[in-house]
């Protein structure tokens, strides 16, 4: 990539991109598509996690709405998403403050859950895949992925 010099001093260099871009290989091209997609995605995604959420804690249970009630607590669809995971970090951490050898007990443990991981895996994977499909960021989605969809 050619660059001309940093003139101002302020560390910006002149890039012509409309250049640099035309002369991308096919290879790069579907790379810098798949790039700019994923950044896409993320700030996507980022925008769900921020949507407002009300939780009511019922007495085994929570309520989630979109609505406020009397009681409520304001959350987000982020916090709420996170909490399988944050159960099992508080578990597992809970349980390696009372082991002699905790990092022992925690490589075994990590071992003999490993289904339990990709439990989580697959449920977070669920999820992003139902966040794309859900109503309001789909179209937003499917404007993002689009271009992804037919790369090589």
């Amino acid at each position: 990539m050619k660059q001309d010099n940093d003139k101002t001093g302020d560390g910006n260099l002149n890039v012509d991109w409309d250049k640099e871009l035309q002369e991308l290989d096919p290879l790069e091209t579907d790379e810098a598509m798949f790039d700019v997609a994923t950044d896409r995605i993320e700030r996507l995604i980022g925008k769900w996690m921020l949507t407002p959420m009300y939780a009511t804690p019922d007495d085994d249970d929570m309520t989630i709405s979109d609505d406020p009630e009397e009681g409520s607590h304001e959350t987000t669809l982020g916090q709420i998403a996170a909490v399988p995971l944050l159960n099992i970090i508080a578990k597992t951490a809970a349980r390696m403050s009372r082991e002699d050898d905790p990092l022992t007990w925690f490589g075994e443990y990590i071992h003999n859950n490993g289904d339990m991981i990709l439990d989580l895996l697959q449920s977070v994977m669920t999820e992003g895949i139902m966040v794309a499909n859900a109503p309001g960021l789909r179209e937003e989605f499917d404007q993002v992925l689009a271009g992804v969809r037919t790369l090589n």
